[in-house]
């Protein structure tokens, strides 16, 4: 089969064999530079070796303007495809980068975000709606607790995952341990933005979308989410992680801080491997 490329008001979506076909699928959705890498590493095991079935491309990317070769970073997010193990299509999409976020709950901060973030997330949930996409999960980490200082916020504990149904919004999240979490949350874009656009632009009668919470910490990389979040997976959604995949990511990500002048994690989630020599060696 031959390349398609399908041209959209602010993103460029090209599939490297054709589009699939229209099939019933779960969309699981995970951003690589969170704080703690837990979904980055968590998804990238789902994905295992399977290459990329659509690059994603638009003008409102944050991608670097310097590069690297010879391995270079990829500009583009990454659609995949795999079954479960109940033989179910799922498409999981790698954020590889986001517009810039600041980890502030002050009002004055981030008012550029949705500019530059609603019209691509739109645009590739209208693209993969026709497809058959009725469900939506996003991958995240509890990341805005380490910043808030109010006691009218929850935070998710360590060892628990935290679901939140975007569909029956008036539930309150539960925890896989059955905890019921009755003070909000706070979640960053795109985390909420998603599963909120997938809601609103659904064609289908009948569809699910969640957003998977795990805790987080700034250990540079958090082992114990991964461990959590990988047994949702795996339980809920019976997609199961390549172990090989894991373990290169992972130890990829401890090699990257060797490079940086100060390893701290929270400016390894800033730079999003942007500038690492070692920032194409995920493709």
């Amino acid at each position: 089969m031959v390349k398609e490329i399908q041209q959209l008001t602010d993103t460029d979506i090209v599939w490297m064999n054709g589009k699939p076909e229209e099939k019933q699928t779960h969309l699981v959705v995970f951003n690589q530079t969170e704080i703690g890498f837990c979904p980055f590493i968590t998804g990238m095991g789902l994905i295992g070796e399977e290459e990329p079935i659509a690059k994603i491309y638009s003008r409102l990317h944050a991608a670097p303007a310097l590069n690297h070769i010879p391995e270079p970073v990829f500009p583009e997010w990454r659609l995949y495809q795999r079954d479960n193990d109940e033989g179910d299509r799922f498409f999981i999409l790698r954020l590889t980068h986001f517009t810039d976020i600041e980890p502030s709950l002050e009002e004055a901060a981030n008012r550029n975000v949705w500019i530059y973030s609603y019209p691509v997330i739109r645009d590739v949930l209208l693209a993969l709606d026709p497809l058959g996409v009725d469900q939506l999960t996003y991958l995240a980490t509890d990341t805005m607790s380490l910043y808030s200082t109010s006691n009218t916020t929850d935070s998710v504990e360590e060892g628990e995952i935290a679901v939140f149904d975007y569909v029956f919004k008036e539930q309150s999240p539960m925890t896989t341990g059955g905890r019921r979490i009755n003070k909000d949350i706070v979640l960053p874009t795109p985390a909420w933005l998603f599963p909120e656009l997938f809601v609103s632009f659904s064609s289908h009668k009948e569809i699910g979308a969640w957003v998977v919470l795990s805790s987080s910490s700034f250990a540079l990389v958090d082992k114990g989410s991964i461990e959590s979040m990988k047994g949702y997976c795996s339980e809920v959604l019976g997609l199961s992680c390549n172990e090989e995949k894991l373990d290169t990511v992972m130890s990829a990500i401890f090699d990257f801080s060797q490079h940086l002048d100060d390893s701290n994690p929270i400016d390894i989630f800033m730079s999003g491997f942007e500038n690492s020599s070692h920032g194409g060696m995920f493709g």
